[in-house]
């Protein structure tokens, strides 16, 4: 199928459906790019050049404030719901043992990292293991209510944590601080026109002997009404746009073709969890 008639499609669907927001605004970018990729075949269509393509075009200032905003609501009203109005009785995610193949990990290298950043926190269960474990670690989540239990919870367990209440992009840390880099769920969440400015932002943070353990997503079948099976990875555009905050699937070959220039990748395996089908995945800096 063409990029032209796959995204015509969605356009449609989404109009029907009434699950885009600001339709007036996305359409035109979405017609930006239907002129300058729309006569290729989808899976011929590779999302970095989409995604500088995107990055040159007006739109994309557009594209990046909106997403900020819709990021930042979501994640607020999630934890809002489940600790405050108490209505979601839980979040998948969040449970009060720490990511038992990170404890695999901790135990197997034989040594424990001096300094460690986490990306996307959440409560801080996992950030609290690594304190106790003796790493000064740096937790940074974008719900503000997420880092007050956080807070809270390292000054019951008595470890000092170093939890920030930002947007992964505006951390302003200090470069190469970091012998091991933690993600659990954040990545999949980061909109494809990020991927490269993410895969960078760890690079920069990471010490030249540094590790990155990346817990996202797996690309499993999907239901037959799922727009993978006639978008391809044009989806992840589509991703960006939807209303609710969608999570992008990974198969071991987008991981590689994301990180591959800045890391080593020495691990890939798979992964069942509460929170679905994961690829667990292992990287060293590129030196």
């Amino acid at each position: 199928m063409k990029v032209r008639s796959a995204l015509m499609a969605a356009i449609e669907f989404y109009e029907k459906n009434d699950t885009l927001s600001s339709i007036e605004v996305y359409v035109p970018i979405l017609m930006r790019i239907i002129n300058k990729f729309g006569g290729k075949d989808i899976r011929d269509v590779s999302m970095l050049k989409i995604a500088a393509f995107l990055e040159k075009s007006s739109g994309s200032k557009v594209i990046y404030k909106m997403l900020a905003k819709k990021k930042k609501y979501f994640w607020e009203m999630a934890y809002f719901k489940r600790y405050v109005e108490q209505v979601t009785s839980s979040l998948p995610w969040e449970d009060n043992k720490p990511f038992n193949l990170l404890g695999e990990i901790f135990k197997s290298n034989g040594h424990v990292p001096r300094n460690v950043l986490e990306l996307g926190s959440g409560t801080g269960r996992d950030a609290i293991f690594m304190a106790e474990k003796g790493s000064n670690v740096t937790a940074v989540d974008i719900s503000s209510i997420a880092i007050k239990i956080a807070k809270e919870s390292a000054k019951k367990a008595d470890v000092k944590c170093k939890f920030l209440n930002r947007d992964i992009f505006k951390m302003n840390l200090k470069s190469e601080n970091f012998d091991f880099i933690f993600d659990r769920g954040c990545f999949h969440h980061v909109p494809f026109i990020l991927h490269n400015e993410y895969a960078q932002l760890i690079s920069k943070l990471l010490s030249p002997d540094g590790s990155f353990y990346l817990i996202c997503h797996c690309q499993q079948k999907l239901p037959k009404e799922s727009f993978y099976h006639f978008l391809g990875k044009l989806a992840w555009l589509l991703n960006c746009l939807e209303v609710h905050q969608s999570e992008i699937l990974f198969t071991p070959n987008d991981i590689k073709l994301i990180f591959s220039d800045k890391f080593k990748i020495q691990k890939i395996t798979k992964h069942h969890d509460e929170t679905g089908n994961n690829l667990c995945c292992f990287m060293r800096k590129q030196i």
